[in-house]
Order: C-alpha cells, then sequence, then structure tokens
C-alpha cells in the first residue's frame, strides 16, 4: 500500500510539474507579444538576433540621419524612414525620440503601405518659420498623409506650425495684405481605420489638422492650442468622411474648435473643452 502512494503521489507531481512547464511556456509566450513586456524579458538568442528583430519592429528616425537640434532640416531622414516602414511586410513603430525637436519641411506620407503603421511622436516636429519655403509647393499642405490604413499617430509629443508670420501676412489681420491659402499643420487624406491619440498641435499656420475622405477615424486626448487672434486656425476640420469620433480633448484657438462639412457622416463629438474660438458647427 505504501508502494502505491508513493507511486500515486511521485506520478501526481509529474504531472503537476508538467502542467506548470505547459502553462509557464504559454505565460511567456502571451506576455512576450505585448508592448513594452518584451523589452524586460530576455529571451534566449544572440545579442545579433535580438537587435535584428528589434530594428524590424522599431525605427528611430535619429538612425537615418535626423538631428533634432530644431535647426537643421531632418526631411530626407523622416522621408527615407518612412519609405522603408511603408514597404515593411510587418508592422512597423516610428519613434520620434522625447527631447528632441525635428525641422521638417512640407512632406508627403504617402501610402498604401504593406503593413500596419505606428508614429509615436514623443520629441516635437517643427515648421519651417519662412513661408517662402513654400514657394513653387502646394501652400495648402505641411504634414500630408494620404491613402494609408491601419495608421496609429500617438507618443504624447508635439506639432508645432510656427504659423506666426504666416498669421502676420493674412489679409484677415492686414487687409492690404493679398488673401492666399496657408498649410494645414496635419492633413489625413483617403485614411482608413486612423487613430490619432495624446498629441499636442499649437500655433499651426492654418488649420491644425483635417480628415478628408476619411473612413473609421478615432482621434482623442488632443491638445491643440493657438492664440485668440491666429486667423483661420481651426482646432479639427472634418470634410467628406465618415465614421469619426473626436472625444476627451482640449481645443482653443482663433476660429472653430471643430468644424464638419461637405457630406460627411456618422460623426460622433464628446468630451470635447472648447474655446475661445467659434465653438463646434
Amino acid at each position: 500500500m505504501g508502494k502505491l502512494r508513493s507511486s500515486y503521489f511521485a506520478s501526481s507531481r509529474s504531472v503537476c510539474i508538467i502542467t506548470f512547464m505547459i502553462y509557464s511556456s504559454y505565460l511567456f509566450s502571451n506576455l512576450t507579444s505585448v508592448e513594452g513586456f518584451d523589452s524586460l524579458l530576455q529571451l534566449p538568442q544572440s545579442v545579433s538576433f535580438r537587435n535584428r528583430t528589434r530594428s524590424r519592429r522599431v525605427l528611430y528616425v535619429n538612425d537615418y540621419g535626423a538631428i533634432g537640434d530644431g535647426l537643421t532640416d531632418d526631411t530626407k531622414a523622416f522621408k527615407d524612414v518612412w519609405k522603408i516602414a511603408c514597404s515593411s511586410s510587418s508592422r512597423v513603430k516610428i519613434v520620434l525620440l522625447a527631447g528632441n525637436s525635428y525641422l521638417v519641411r512640407p512632406i508627403d506620407f504617402a501610402g498604401p503601405c504593406r503593413s500596419k503603421l505606428t508614429l509615436r511622436i514623443s520629441g516635437a516636429i517643427v515648421a519651417p518659420k519662412d513661408p517662402d519655403v513654400w514657394d513653387g509647393l502646394d501652400t495648402h499642405k505641411w504634414l500630408y498623409f494620404h491613402c494609408v490604413k491601419h495608421l496609429t499617430v500617438k507618443g504624447g509629443g508635439t506639432v508645432n506650425g510656427m504659423g506666426w508670420e504666416w498669421w502676420a501676412r493674412s489679409c484677415k489681420i492686414n487687409i492690404t495684405n493679398p488673401c492666399r491659402h496657408a498649410p494645414t499643420a496635419m492633413t489625413f487624406h483617403r485614411c482608413k481605420n486612423l487613430i490619432v491619440r495624446n498629441i499636442m498641435m499649437v500655433n499651426s499656420q492654418q488649420m491644425h489638422m483635417s480628415f478628408t475622405h476619411c473612413i473609421r477615424v478615432v482621434a482623442s486626448f488632443l491638445r491643440v492650442l493657438a492664440p485668440t487672434s491666429s486667423p483661420n486656425t481651426d482646432g479639427i476640420h472634418i470634410s467628406a468622411s465618415t465614421y469619426v469620433e473626436v472625444k476627451d480633448s482640449i481645443i482653443r484657438t482663433g476660429d472653430d474648435c471643430i468644424s464638419i462639412v461637405s457630406n460627411s457622416s456618422r460623426i460622433r463629438i464628446r468630451n470635447i473643452a472648447c474655446g475661445p474660438g467659434h465653438g463646434i458647427r
């Protein structure tokens, strides 16, 4: 009888050990797939393999030539890193480092891309101060995203349109000036399944952010700020778009907080702190 109990306990302990090993393997595989945990867990791989895996998933714009001092033109680095990310068959995150300020001229972020993309703006993107930089270019645009599906833009950083000189040249400020277009700081055109979250936008040349011909957009935890006297600095402009939700944001600009035009539908706006502009219309 003692031998049977010993055999039974030994068998039970073996089952428990096997079960624990299976559960541990399952738990470990799930933890390593969650964002944030992969940097904490030391996988049994060579260093070079880990670095190659990380380089395929996360692209730092500084590694492609960006300086991030707010003075050097970093536009080429942004173009290069976007081209690589957009052509990747796996999910890619482009990272703008905190504490860096990237001077970027008018730029197109064009799709379609092969996989889902995340642009993490932890630092700042700064526009050129001089409107003459746009000579010969489309003065409606600065940061222009078009035909991109499954794009996420987030990170807690800042997009600064440096709009003071544009406003000074506006016919609304000085009626002797000719009336001209000024750029929208961040335009999303024909994008689908778009998330924009936790971004500060300040002092846009004209409108701060626009969604045109977009489908399924969620914009949240935004801070959009410009002086009361700044002309036509709408916070968010929605045109010919469907299933757009804007929520949990602060918008304080010189014009409309949110403007909705041109056959847009299924628009949901909630929990917006608005003013001193013209409200939501």
